[in-house]
C-alpha cells in the first residue's frame, strides 16, 4: 500500500469517527431540547373557542412570523395561536407568602 492510500485510509476513518459523534451529538442534543414541560398558559378567553383553551397548560413548538406560535397543550392538541395569548406559568418557588 503506497503512502497515499495509507493517508487515504486513514482520513476515511476519522470522517467515519467524526460523523458518528455528530450523530450522536445531534441526537442527544435533540433529547435535551425536547422538553415535556408545559411551562405556558393560554389566558385568552374572548370568544367561544378561545375560552375552552383559557387556563390551559401548554408549550411552545415552533415560532412562526409575526408573532405566531404553534402550541401543544397537555392532552396532545396543537394549535396556532398569537404569542401574546399566553403567559409564563408562575412557579411555587417563587410566590412569596
Amino acid at each position: 500500500m503506497c503512502e497515499k492510500c495509507k493517508n487515504c485510509e486513514i482520513y476515511r476513518e476519522l470522517l467515519s469517527q467524526l460523523i458518528d459523534r455528530f450523530v450522536e451529538m445531534m441526537h442527544s442534543s435533540a433529547q435535551n431540547t425536547k422538553t415535556d414541560r408545559y411551562d405556558y398558559i393560554y389566558v385568552w378567553g374572548n370568544n367561544a373557542k378561545r375560552r375552552t383553551l383559557k387556563g390551559r397548560r401548554c408549550r411552545i413548538v415552533a415560532r412562526g412570523t409575526m408573532n405566531s406560535i404553534e402550541v401543544e397543550f397537555e392532552n396532545g392538541k396543537r394549535e396556532i395561536i398569537s404569542g401574546n395569548a399566553i403567559r409564563k406559568k408562575k412557579h411555587l418557588s417563587l410566590i412569596h407568602i
